[in-house]
């Protein structure tokens, strides 16, 4: 469902969601539900390597981690993700209009100039509208209030970073060792418990969940914005 005042057609209103995870069965005939999380080896031939790594499939209740109540059960693509022209085989437009237009929608859409737009990472726009939508997509899901964190950090991108709870704001849990450590230092990445914990690739690493390398492009993004923030006076 999208974060709008429109739904697409058969969306559901918010509520609880349920976590089911079901794996291939290796001839490909059937898949079957998963009572437990699992692993299995998978074998990437990529185009200068081949890689061979751990594929993990979550279990219910690490689903639910993210795909909690305060963020709506439900994640994925919302309104403002795709409020961007995409390149159709035919022609260049919107990606709501586009989705209106097929039919997708069950009421008109508002014109999408007037929708929130989240900027991709790649995007034109300034560092910190492009790290706010980052880490809104990627981290808000579970630090906004109610989402369940011991830390009451708010991610969320319409929330004023002034009332996130993240700037010269000191470690109240694992500081990993660092000295004086912020959840984000402004003007120091070094120091920033956000950023590093983006960086790990083990138990305390963030996302938690079903990931296992780091976002060599998400991060760059991170310590180029926390770089960018003036120190606090």
């Amino acid at each position: 469902m999208m974060r709008a005042s429109w739904q697409a057609r058969g969306s559901s209103s918010r509520g609880m969601s349920q976590g089911l995870v079901y794996r291939w069965r290796a001839d490909g005939s059937d898949a079957d539900l998963l009572t437990d999380a699992a692993s299995t080896p998978v074998t990437v031939t990529g185009a200068t390597a081949v890689e061979t790594f751990d594929y993990e499939f979550p279990s219910r209740g690490a689903c639910l981690r993210c795909h909690n109540e305060a963020a709506g059960g439900a994640l994925g693509i919302e309104a403002a993700q795709l409020n961007r022209e995409f390149a159709y085989p035919t022609r260049r437009a919107n990606q709501l209009r586009a989705l209106a237009h097929v039919g997708y929608f069950a009421a008109p859409i508002p014109d999408p100039a007037t929708l929130p737009v989240l900027p991709a990472i790649d995007d034109a726009a300034d560092v910190e509208a492009r790290a706010r939508s980052y880490l809104d997509v990627n981290c808000s899901v579970c630090h906004r209030p109610g989402g369940g964190t011991p830390v009451n950090m708010d991610l969320r991108r319409e929330t004023a970073l002034t009332a996130a709870n993240v700037i010269d704001i000191a470690a109240t849990g694992n500081d990993l060792g660092i000295a004086d450590a912020r959840r984000i230092a402004p003007g120091a990445g070094a120091r920033s418990l956000l950023l590093a914990r983006m960086r790990r690739d083990d138990s305390l690493r963030m996302p938690p969940v079903s990931t296992h390398r780091v976002d060599a492009a998400g991060t760059a993004l991170i310590e180029a914005w926390i770089a960018s923030l003036p120190p606090p006076t």
